[in-house]
């Protein structure tokens, strides 16, 4: 087992990834709130204090080289820093991906600072798209996930077999690799256990045999994983109290299920902040109306469709903020058939009046005729 921790040790490549991820866990505390007292690394001490330090037992901390905690100023702004640095890795690496995962979606649910919070959003975006997000999931109940004994117990399994492919023990049970990640696949995981999995595939898949093929059901575990914490955030995001948050949170969905999230998105109407009113019309204004997850017929579709230009002449209307009616507004302009671009509520509720009773009229000559 201290074979494994000592992988992070060797590999420098690695070793700026892992100081950013070092260091947001020591500006914060375990439930994301900041601490104002941590011992930040740049990513040269880091490495050096990493490799001569002394191995650990296996587990979610690692021991490193004593460093004094020093007082940080502002946690806050140095913690967007280190998620900043984080985007240079990109999620195609799967190692990569389950580290970067476990922290943005650990901190954009609990991280106190609204901008942290709002670049974590962003960022699973882009993961999420990777990973094929399809709506939102609600986090298991306590009483679902798995107690800490029987996850210990299923990643020690997990431990145990990976060891062979990677030439750090023998082979002591009859297990597959791929028996031990689905036990652990088959766990309703909440954000705790989520990470702690994460963190332990990414400690194996530092090793340099993690490149076989018989190993890619730890590859497959983490995408799992990480897809089912995006989906989690992501679905939380919608419900941030700051509205910027769930701004992101609209511009995430549209991005990361190619504009298929009409059903989710139908529900940012209620909403009614300008903020995040205006970020859905200039969503649907740049990537037209967004598409149901299920397929539709050319009846239901046009419904479908009609019901988006009707609520956006109703946002156009009644919103009291004029920001959101000329947002509004620009959306029609792109989506609807009228023929005509105005900022002007007033000639969208003129156009659909119209539209409407021409309408009941083909209806009424269809039915004369029948």
């Amino acid at each position: 087992m201290t074979a494994l921790v000592g992988l992070l040790a060797l590999s420098p490549a690695c070793n700026s990834l892992n100081a950013k991820v070092y260091n947001l866990g020591e500006l914060h505390h375990e439930d994301a709130k900041v601490s104002y007292s941590a011992a930040v690394m740049g990513d040269s001490e880091y490495m050096m204090r990493r490799a001569f330090s002394v191995s650990a037992p296996f587990g979610v901390e690692f021991d490193f080289a004593e460093k004094d905690p020093d007082l940080v100023l502002d946690p806050s702004g140095a913690c967007l820093q280190q998620l900043i640095g984080l985007e240079r890795y990109s999620p195609k690496n799967v190692r990569h991906l389950a580290l970067r995962t476990e922290m943005y979606v650990w901190l954009a649910v609990g991280d106190p600072y609204v901008l942290s919070r709002e670049h974590c959003v962003d960022s699973l975006a882009v993961m999420g798209r990777e990973l094929g997000i399809v709506q939102p999931r609600a986090f298991p109940a306590e009483a679902d996930q798995p107690t800490v004994e029987e996850l210990s117990g299923r990643i020690a399994d997990l431990i145990e077999t990976a060891a062979p492919i990677l030439g750090t023990g023998k082979r002591t049970t009859d297990r597959t690799l791929a028996e031990s990640c689905d036990a652990i696949s088959q766990l309703q995981l909440g954000l705790p256990a989520g990470r702690r999995v994460l963190r332990t595939c990414a400690v194996l898949l530092d090793s340099s045999q993690s490149d076989r093929a018989s190993f890619e059901p730890v590859r497959e575990l983490v995408r799992d994983v990480a897809r089912r914490l995006t989906e989690m955030a992501l679905g939380q995001a919608r419900l941030d109290p700051a509205p910027v948050v769930r701004a992101a949170a609209v511009q995430a969905w549209t991005h990361a299920t190619d504009n298929r999230s009409g059903e989710l998105l139908s529900e940012t109407f209620a909403d009614r902040d300008p903020q995040v009113m205006r970020k859905l019309f200039q969503e649907l204004a740049a990537h037209g109306i967004p598409r149901p997850i299920a397929e539709l017929d050319d009846a239901d579709r046009v419904a479908w469709e009609e019901n988006w230009i009707a609520n956006l002449v109703k946002a156009a209307r009644e919103h009291p903020d004029g920001t959101v009616s000329v947002a509004a507004c620009k959306a029609l302009g792109a989506l609807s058939d009228a023929g005509f671009e105005s900022l002007r509520f007033e000639d969208w509720v003129a156009w659909w009046i119209e539209r409407q009773a021409a309408r009941a009229d083909e209806e009424e000559a269809q039915k004369a005729g029948a």
